[in-house]
């Protein structure tokens, strides 16, 4: 990897602030989702009104190579998209992934620990 490009990918360190500043957010704005998150991912999003979650077809989400889901807007409310040949492992794992993108693009300080110069 070229020195410029690692110099721009971030320290384990940030990363590591980062997402326990995303598990605090999550359980300021939904408590008790992250044990719900634990037993069922998608059942618990689904459940969860901030955001929609839609099965869809991997064609959907396909971009020729391995996406298994998407974090977009439709009609200006986030949803989540998961494609449903995936593994229920896989789903989950999409469904918390697409989660953070969620939580990160719709919170301040989540958005400025992203932008850092150091990251």
């Amino acid at each position: 990897m070229p020195d410029a490009v690692r110099r721009r990918l971030p320290t384990p360190t940030v990363v590591q602030h980062q997402v326990a500043a995303i598990f605090v957010e999550l359980e300021a704005r939904w408590p008790g989702g992250v044990d719900l998150l634990r037993v069922d991912t998608v059942a618990a999003l689904t459940g969860w009104a901030e955001v929609e979650v839609r099965m869809v077809p991997e064609s959907a989400v396909d971009a020729g190579c391995s996406v298994t889901g998407a974090y977009l807007y439709d009609d200006g409310h986030p949803v989540i998209a998961i494609a449903e040949s995936a593994s229920p492992g896989r789903r989950a794992f999409t469904g918390d992934h697409e989660l953070g993108h969620h939580l990160q693009q719709t919170t301040d300080h989540l958005i400025d620990g992203l932008l850092r110069p150091d990251v």
